[in-house]
């Protein structure tokens, strides 16, 4: 789960997580960048098909994604969007009211395609 509200420890520069909507704690240190209009591609490892979606924000560390389908948390994936493909991990999978689903990856690689 990427956000707690039992969790408030200070981040490595002595400053508290900032608080995002509905009284939870973010866990990131990085900041977020919010990218709604960029389109982006996912492919599972070991997947033959690939999922198209969007960037929803983007960390140094992670990105989040709006699809339309559920991923399951764990799993390796490749990610594409812009000029950029990126190898990293499922860390949740969350519905919404709209059947699609925000998905978090903590990113291991990225790569700028020229």
């Amino acid at each position: 789960m990427p956000f707690s509200t039992e969790e408030t420890r200070a981040s490595p520069a002595g400053q508290t997580r900032p608080e995002v909507p509905n009284g939870w704690v973010e866990r990131r240190f990085e900041k977020r960048y919010s990218c709604d209009t960029i389109p982006a591609l996912v492919r599972i490892d070991g997947d033959a098909d690939s999922t198209s979606g969007r960037v929803l924000d983007i960390s140094i560390s992670g990105v989040r994604l709006g699809l339309d389908s559920w991923l399951e948390a764990g799993r390796s994936a490749t990610i594409w969007f812009g000029n950029v493909v990126a190898t990293g991990e499922v860390r949740y999978c969350r519905s919404n009211t709209d059947r699609s689903f925000d998905v978090g990856f903590l990113l291991s690689d990225v790569l700028n395609r020229i």
